[in-house]
């Protein structure tokens, strides 16, 4: 396998990885964990707007927006 393979291999998982704790984030907004393990995942991929959802969603589900307007 070279390593192109692995980082495309690398790329898959975390991508599925970000897909499962989105979808946790959605049942469990409030939920630290969840956003903390997508976050991580987001870190993982080459693309930036999921990383970028990712810590808004955070902000915005652990309440830190609201409380500062």
């Amino acid at each position: 396998m070279s390593d192109s393979d692995l980082i495309k291999e690398n790329e898959r998982v975390a991508h599925r990885v970000f897909r499962f704790y989105s979808r946790k984030v959605f049942l469990a907004p409030n939920n630290r964990h969840f956003h903390e393990q997508r976050i991580n995942a987001a870190l993982l991929l080459t693309e930036k707007e999921p990383l970028q959802g990712a810590v808004a969603d955070f902000f915005m589900g652990a309440g830190l927006i609201s409380h500062m307007m």
